[in-house]
């Protein structure tokens, strides 16, 4: 089995090591299923690995186009979305399918972020299969596994360059009625923040443009 990983990147040369980190981590994580790697890359050029591509996407980074714009190399039916600041662990994906092969009716899926004990506080718990669309919560914008069909169905909005740009995708998915969960048996930690900063006055732009959009959209 193969599986699509549009892996979204702002790499800082000092930061090289930890993408090259998350895909070495992603493709020791499961021995029956190969990885088929796009980097879609924004800031630095780097010469790609063994069954991977890289994609450069223009400047300033949109989140959402920068998805888009590698939709035409996906090649199968699942696609994972991720962040470069990731760790992945043994069998996280295989458990995702094993969630959807129970519930067929949920077509995307986030794992679970043991990472400042996050999702283990949020869900003391620990119910197998989440269902729902709070972002950060249910849905983790950093790492979304989602079927290659649902995907290319998603107009996902561009107005939101990079914050909230995971609130637009998961609403999206809810007006859609499409059911989202979240893993707690697949693993994947979210070291965050890394790769793009805090920054109060980005993330509080992003926030209006965002509920303006929300309001716009009826939902």
């Amino acid at each position: 089995m193969i599986v699509d990983v549009l892996m979204t990147s702002q790499t800082k040369p000092h930061l090289f090591y930890m993408l090259r980190n998350a895909i070495h981590t992603l493709r020791e994580s499961e021995s029956g299923i190969d990885f088929n790697v796009i980097v879609i890359e924004s800031l630095m050029h780097t010469e790609a690995g063994q069954n991977e591509t890289i994609l450069y996407t223009e400047t300033p980074y949109n989140c959402h186009r920068a998805v888009k714009s590698a939709l035409h190399l996906l090649q199968n039916e699942w696609v994972a979305i991720c962040n470069n600041d990731l760790i992945f662990y043994k069998f996280w994906l295989s458990e995702i399918l094993a969630a959807h092969r129970a519930r067929p009716d949920i077509v995307s899926f986030s794992p679970w972020n043991e990472l400042r004990q996050w999702h283990p506080t949020c869900f003391p718990e620990r119910q197998h299969i989440n269902v729902g669309y709070r972002t950060g919560y249910e849905f983790c914008g950093w790492c979304i596994v989602i079927r290659r069909d649902v995907l290319l169905s998603m107009e996902m909005d561009e107005r939101c360059d990079f914050w909230f740009s995971d609130n637009i995708f998961v609403d999206e998915l809810r007006a859609k009625g499409l059911n989202h969960a979240l893993v707690a048996t697949s693993r994947v930690d979210h070291i965050q923040s890394q790769t793009n900063p805090q920054s109060t006055g980005m993330a509080k732009l992003a926030h209006l443009k965002y509920l303006a959009g929300k309001k716009k959209a009826g939902y």
